[in-house]
């Protein structure tokens, strides 16, 4: 249709952004110890240690950023135009 655009995919991108969420964070489940001991050498050995440990880290990051700004932009969208 004409009247869909970029602009109207926003929700299913912070849909995305929420399952890669889940899945690299379950992935890193496996690996991070949530004690004040053990935290830090934790995600030390992820990034360094584990294979491609440092992209599933990454990628964890960055889609967590993206949802935000994706979130914002959605929220933003269906203020402005209905």
């Amino acid at each position: 249709p004409p009247h869909v655009n970029i602009f109207y995919c926003f929700g299913g991108i912070t849909l995305v952004c929420f399952l890669i969420q889940v899945a690299s964070g379950f992935a890193m489940t496996f690996y991070y110890r949530p004690s004040v001991v053990d935290a830090f050498s934790s995600i030390e050995y992820l990034m360094t240690e584990v294979n491609f440990g440092w992209l599933i880290r990454s990628i964890h990051r960055w889609s967590a950023s993206m949802m935000v700004l994706m979130m914002i932009l959605h929220v933003c969208r269906v203020y402005l135009t209905g």
